[in-house]
Formats: structure tokens, sequence, C-alpha cells
């Protein structure tokens, strides 16, 4: 758990996680650094590991990422309470890539951020 929100951190990475059954990680940032964070956690052999969902937006610099985001500009670990993260991502207008993770749409679509927004499935 500790190592999910200490990484996001090195990475610039901010959103949500609730690590455990069911499991779910919602980050944000440049997206280079969102996918050096998926290799990472890739690498430390969860049971289960699966990008279910990603979204890309076109950004000219660091400042527009910055004034782009819609979740914590830090990663912040959620309870045990699915519906809390999916209550923060509605709010954020994320809720249909957060229903990826879930496999409630019918579509399956690669939603891939520049700013980066990537829902890993754990």
């Amino acid at each position: 758990r500790k190592a999910v929100v200490e990484l996001a951190d090195q990475y610039n990475l901010g959103g949500y996680s609730k690590i455990g059954w069911p499991g779910v990680i919602v980050i944000e940032g440049e997206e280079s650094d969102c996918m050096a964070y998926v290799d990472e956690i890739r690498s430390m052999r969860w049971q289960h590991l699966a990008v279910r969902g990603e979204e890309q937006l076109a950004v000219r610099d660091q400042d527009e990422l910055e004034q782009t985001r819609v979740l914590p500009s830090k990663m912040q670990e959620l309870g045990d309470d699915m519906s809390c993260i999916a209550e923060r991502c509605k709010d954020a207008g994320l809720e249909e890539l957060f229903l990826t993770s879930r496999r409630f749409t019918q579509k399956r679509r690669v939603l891939v951020v520049t700013p980066q927004k990537i829902v890993l499935n754990l």
C-alpha cells in the first residue's frame, strides 16, 4: 500500500487507490510517468493487475498539465469502500473511465493523458 503512494509521488502522479479485493488505482499525470508507474507496479508481482481504461488529453506544457488535472495532485489511498472512489471519480467527470475498471460498460475502449489518467484494476 505504501509503495503505491510513494511511487506515485516519485512520478508526480495524483489520483486515488483502493488496495484489496476488489482493488483499483486511478492515476493522472504526464503520459510517460503514468506508463513508467504502471511498469513498476507490474514488477511488484501483484496477483493480478490489468489496465482497464486510459484517457489522453493533449497539453502544451507542464503548466497546462497542472491546470487540467481533475484528480488530487497527490495519490490518496481510500479505504475499503469502492463507492467512495466511484463517487470521487464521478465528481471529477471520470465516471465512465472508472466504470471500465468494474467492467460495467458495454464498450471496450482504450482511453489513454498527456495528462494521462489510467485506471488499474488490481
